[in-house]
């Protein structure tokens, strides 16, 4: 092809554009090659650093237990709100309906404390190792002594179900194999099967938060303020209090006491065995 040819001029130009082109390609693809390496480089060090911190943390807690239990003691425990699912409810229009059966209730603690051992904080932790891991039951210890009171409180449930009574059921002599530690010591020489308590209330239903069993003891317990009443008990009965206003959501606290230097009784209260313990019945209120 002649140099003179048009064709050929614009063939050249072509291949010096191409060449240029190519050339400030390579000029510049190191420059982002690099750019990409930093960036690169500075994700690394920043996960490495935060990798560091988070060993160094694990380390100090794992040295220096105290910290992490400090840390746990300080927080509010069951200090938030407790929320009602039935909000509206009291203010809904509604039509009458047939009368609604009866809730039987049973309490979200029952723990002792012990006069003789005032700072004492007396927590029922028992379990037992299964096959598929630690089992920790729903059953738990009810037990007056002379000195020793057990703390009971519940949390009303439901709504338009606020009328409420203190219940107690015991079970016949010839049930009393069915329970663990049933034992039952009379309060007087007269009669020395039967048990007499003192039921007090000792929170009034404002009182919104829940009693923390880690640190209820004879010195920290709630102090009593109202005695509700005295029952007799005896093996094969059951006894229930006044009726008292119980509105959704609100806790009702009771200390059940022994009367008398015999008085005695002890056993496994089971959610699940309805034949025996103290529970709340709690009636329709609002049709």
């Amino acid at each position: 092809m002649d140099e003179d040819d048009p064709d050929f001029e614009k063939a050249a130009n072509g291949e010096s554009r191409v060449a240029s082109y190519c050339e400030s390609s390579a000029k510049t693809q190191p420059a982002e090659v690099n750019l990409l390496e930093r960036r690169v480089l500075r994700v690394l060090l920043w996960a490495g650093f935060a990798s560091l911190a988070c060993t160094a943390l694990t380390i100090i807690y794992l040295v220096f237990p105290g910290l992490s239990s400090r840390t746990s003691a300080q927080a509010p425990s069951g200090a938030l709100e407790f929320v009602s699912p039935y909000i509206g409810l009291d203010i809904a229009i509604h039509h009458d309906t047939s009368p609604l059966p009866p809730i039987v209730n049973y309490p979200i603690l029952l723990a002792q404390v012990n006069a003789a051992q005032p700072h004492e904080v007396l927590l029922d932790t028992h379990r037992w190792n299964s096959s598929f891991g630690m089992i920790y039951p729903a059953d738990r210890t009810f037990k007056v002594a002379p000195g020793i009171s057990t703390i009971a409180q519940f949390r009303a449930i439901d709504w338009g179900m606020e009328r409420c009574t203190v219940n107690v059921v015991l079970p016949e002599l010839s049930d009393m194999m069915d329970f663990m530690n049933f034992t039952v010591s009379g309060s007087t020489v007269d009669d020395p099967e039967a048990v007499m308590l003192e039921m007090w209330r000792v929170s009034s239903p404002q009182i919104t938060q829940a009693i923390d069993p880690r640190t209820l003891s004879w010195q920290t317990r709630p102090q009593r303020k109202l005695l509700v009443g005295y029952w007799t008990l005896k093996s094969g009965m059951s006894m229930e209090s006044e009726v008292f206003e119980c509105a959704s959501n609100s806790l009702h606290t009771f200390e059940f006491a022994c009367v008398g230097s015999k008085c005695y009784l002890e056993f496994q209260q089971d959610p699940n065995d309805p034949r025996i313990g103290f529970y709340i019945t709690q009636r329709q209120s609002k049709q």
